[in-house]
């Protein structure tokens, strides 16, 4: 487990499954987030739509795990 600084806005780097650890904040009145990992499912799913899968992906959270940035390499589904 990566032990997350949530005192900076340095990045760090997490597998899936650290993922889908990290806590969503509390909605408020104008903002509603999702899960990290959520967000990450539906892209997926729609690539996939797409004929397109994931062979490589990176997962980089900032500011104390509340803003993600993610990389997917991708590749063509065969016979699509």
């Amino acid at each position: 487990m990566v032990a997350i600084n949530t005192e900076n806005t340095r990045p760090v780097t997490l597998d899936r499954t650290q993922l889908e650890l990290i806590q969503t904040p509390e909605p408020t009145l104008t903002w509603s987030p999702i899960p990290h990992h959520h967000l990450v499912d539906k892209v997926q799913d729609r690539l996939q739509q797409q004929g397109l899968r994931v062979q490589t992906a990176r997962h980089t959270v900032t500011h104390g795990t509340n803003r993600y940035f993610g990389t997917l390499e991708l590749m063509p589904e065969p016979g699509r």
